[in-house]
């Protein structure tokens, strides 16, 4: 069974990510990253960007943003790469306006 490699971050502030995960191909030439957002208070307000990075978290490019909203209590996706580089999500500065965001990224198994 593979290892599972997780970062996780409550962020409730602008200019806040998570750790960067390192993304490791798979024997198929894949690397899959698991990305899950949700909320515990009753209207988070925030553009959430994944990013990722090719030289060790020197520099970050985005990959998608998405808006929360009351109607978003919970976000998840599966990310595909051809190539291994690390990613990262959470509020650039000016992005956050209320409630508390949990943020996962997960490898070698579901984050959820």
């Amino acid at each position: 069974m593979a290892d599972i490699r997780v970062v996780e971050k409550t962020t409730v502030t602008s200019n806040d990510f998570t750790a960067g995960l390192d993304v490791y191909l798979g024997k198929m030439g894949a690397g899959y990253a698991d990305f899950e957002v949700w909320s515990t208070s009753a209207a988070p307000v925030a553009v959430v960007w994944v990013q990722k990075s090719r030289n060790s978290g020197s520099t970050w490019v985005d990959i998608e943003s998405f808006t929360t909203s009351a109607a978003t209590k919970q976000y998840h996706k599966t990310y595909v790469f051809g190539s291994a580089h690390q990613i990262r999500a959470g509020i650039k500065s000016g992005g956050y306006t209320s409630g508390t965001l949990n943020i996962r990224i997960a490898q070698g198994g579901k984050a959820i």
